[in-house]
């Protein structure tokens, strides 16, 4: 498989790492000084749960969304109903693909045991700007990369979750700029359709492999959930939202995160799709 090349993810990267860590000031160019600029999208086809296809239209493109299952998890509580204290946070950036397992498991896992989670959003981009990398270590070694994407044909199978290896062309541009999406979800995080969102545009991506970066394809999946895309599109150009995701980077750093997925339980980390199951055995074990 050839070796996937950096996309723009990380010039924004750079953009909210020299924002958010001073010591990296200096080293990103000015020309990736630039936020995303919205457009509208709209959603057409049958209500969610319903429609075969969700189709997204901008200026030359047209694309389909899958739509979401009949049955999602049981439970989908709005950020401020969560507890975190004796549960467990889930720490995910929207191009992250082990990340897209963890969102796809995580509920019915932690609904089974009684354990309460919090769904947390940030950016990978900043934090490996801080440990030298410009770009993800999928990248920086292309036969850890190669491994990736065979895994996750592997997982996704054993899993029963809907995932499309990429060819050449999808490869281009991995990983996605994440900056739109992880604002949107840090917005519909406060919905009761967040997670819904969350899985959705984690499906566009890795199941369909639309650009996550396309202020279309998020309202699109926003609608698809029952939220309002335009609302949340114009949420993100907010600067309370922008704060608030970059002080999630923030937290995410100082708790010593270095990957996606990763699950905190108090001070305790786990890290990796492969931690999801620990992760809340232990905070069931903290909680009884």
């Amino acid at each position: 498989m050839r070796r996937a090349r950096a996309g723009p993810n990380f010039c924004e990267a750079e953009y909210e790492a020299c924002r958010m860590f001073p010591s990296l000031r200096g080293r990103a160019s000015s020309s990736i000084e630039r936020e995303c600029k919205p457009v509208n999208g709209r959603r057409r086809g049958g209500a969610c749960g319903k429609a075969d296809k969700i189709t997204i239209a901008s200026p030359g493109m047209a694309a389909t969304l899958p739509a979401m299952p009949k049955n999602p998890s049981p439970k989908n509580p709005s950020s401020k109903k969560q507890r975190a204290r004796h549960g467990v946070v889930f720490w995910f950036d929207p191009a992250s693909t082990y990340s897209y397992l963890a969102a796809m498991r995580l509920d019915q896992i932690a609904e089974a045991v009684g354990v309460e989670t919090l769904w947390k959003p940030f950016l990978l981009g900043p934090i490996f700007k801080a440990q030298g990398m410009e770009t993800s270590p999928f990248n920086l070694f292309p036969i850890k990369g190669n491994y990736m994407w065979r895994d996750m044909q592997r997982q996704a199978a054993k899993f029963g979750i809907p995932f499309a290896a990429p060819g050449d062309e999808q490869l281009v541009g991995f990983p996605r700029n994440s900056l739109l999406a992880a604002r949107a979800a840090t917005v519909a995080l406060r919905e009761p359709w967040g997670r819904d969102f969350v899985r959705m545009i984690y499906r566009a991506e890795f199941e369909q492999w639309h650009d996550i970066a396309d202020p279309a394809v998020v309202a699109a999946c926003v609608n698809a959930v029952g939220g309002d895309g335009k609302a949340v599109l114009a949420a993100t150009q907010t600067d309370a939202i922008k704060a608030e995701l970059r002080a999630s980077t923030e937290h995410a750093f100082a708790l010593g995160l270095f990957g996606a997925p990763s699950f905190t339980v108090g001070s305790e980390l786990f890290w990796g799709n492969d931690r999801l199951e620990d992760a809340i055995a232990f905070a069931a074990k903290v909680a009884a």
